[in-house]
């Protein structure tokens, strides 16, 4: 579907220079169709998409950060971990991750540059953890070792699957650290790997002073392999 939508704009789009020095090239497309009504309703359903997408976002960021809370990996995570049992809500988790994400938008009215640079640690930050992941089933698969048993499974498909995907998130990595035009300019400068080294960095010294005397990952309370006395993974109640 992503090709047809796409193959559709590329004929659709007009004009490729006004298009690219256009602060919204999408609306340039929806005029195209050469009715207003259209392209207001257009523009409606994307803006609806944009919103129920973002609500989506904030309600997986608030429950990472509270899960990463709830194992003691972030300062202050008592406070975070919280939980509000009336509404199954981990409230002060979506309220500190509404705040930064409020934060890092008004970046935005001071300096575009300044905006791009921290929302440019998205790709090269997703696909490094993908190739954490993948790569440690990959590891399995070639030591021979068990899978977790699963309801769904790649099963003899799964080796060259994984091996396909983490070669080709290594391969994509590389490529998100080029810049996208020369000269290059403190405004044309790719800033996607001093972020994402930044934080990297900043996440290991958050690690050395907080996480190594109070982070438990979750694997020390699964059945089987905690210690013995080792309980449930408890949380504070608002």
């Amino acid at each position: 579907m992503a090709i047809i939508v796409l193959v559709t704009m590329l004929f659709c789009i007009g004009d490729l220079g006004t298009v690219i020095t256009s602060p919204a090239p999408y609306l340039d497309l929806f005029n195209n169709t050469g009715s207003v009504g259209v392209a207001l309703l257009l523009s409606i359903i994307l803006f609806l998409l944009i919103f129920l997408a973002a609500i989506t976002a904030l309600a997986t960021t608030s429950r990472e950060t509270w899960a990463f809370s709830r194992d003691k990996g972030f300062p202050l995570s008592r406070w975070i971990s919280r939980m509000n049992y009336k509404r199954n809500v981990p409230d002060n988790a979506v309220y500190l991750t509404s705040v930064v994400a409020g934060v890092i938008c008004l970046i935005n009215l001071g300096s575009t540059t300044g905006f791009n640079v921290v929302v440019s640690l998205n790709l090269l930050a997703l696909l490094s953890t993908y190739m954490i992941s993948i790569g440690c089933v990959l590891h399995k698969r070639i030591m021979k070792e068990p899978l977790p048993p699963a309801r769904w499974s790649l099963g003899r498909f799964g080796f060259p699957i994984n091996a396909f995907a983490l070669a080709y998130s290594g391969f994509v990595i590389v490529f998100a650290c080029f810049p996208n035009q020369v000269p290059v300019t403190t405004k044309t400068a790719n800033w996607a790997p001093l972020v994402w080294v930044s934080v990297i960095v900043v996440a290991i010294v958050i690690y050395v002073f907080h996480g190594r005397k109070y982070y438990t990952p979750p694997v020390v309370f699964v059945e089987g392999r905690k210690q013995a006395g080792v309980g449930l993974q408890t949380i504070s109640d608002l």
